[in-house]
């Protein structure tokens, strides 16, 4: 059996028909490889076999204002290493169609520190909660959770970000 969380497959010998389709405990087997526990669905023009405990973390920046030894990310220690994910990016609208279409339930806020970019964070949260609305995370190192920002039309208190 293969721990999967998802893998891409450009053809698949399934009916479209018969997807999405949940396989559980009896497994699978494709291409040689033996699954259990996942769903394989479309999404645009190629078939994915997603884990029922698959998590979308999306990173939102390498930047980050601590230096933990223990980091595994040594990226955030450069600060010119870039700012926050461009949030029209047209690859997050199809990362959001993916979500649906893989009833993705669980999403992850993480970096670098994204929140060096509380404004940018809340509309990414925002956007995210409407495809995945039960259960977010944000990995912090909790730095920035007592600060208010504001951007001349929106106030942030980042402890109230509602990520659960």
């Amino acid at each position: 059996m293969k721990d999967v969380n998802i893998k891409c497959l450009k053809k698949l010998d399934i009916s479209e028909n018969k997807l999405p389709l949940h396989i559980g405990e009896e497994g699978i087997t494709i291409d040689g490889v033996f699954y259990k526990n996942v769903k394989i669905i479309k999404s645009g023009e190629f078939y994915y076999i997603v884990s029922d405990k698959a998590v979308l973390t999306i990173t939102c920046t390498a930047i980050c204002n601590a230096r933990c030894n223990f980091c595994y990310n040594g990226i955030t220690f450069t600060p010119d290493s870039g700012g926050f994910i461009d949030l029209h990016n047209s690859n997050l609208e199809r990362l959001q169609q993916f979500c649906k279409d893989a009833q993705i339930q669980i999403v992850s806020f993480s970096g670098g520190e994204p929140t060096l970019y509380p404004v940018e964070l809340l509309k990414l949260v925002e956007r995210f909660s409407k495809i995945i609305p039960k259960i977010r995370r944000l990995h912090t190192n909790g730095l920035n959770l007592n600060k208010t920002v504001t951007d001349g039309k929106l106030k942030v208190d980042i402890k109230d970000l509602k990520i659960s």
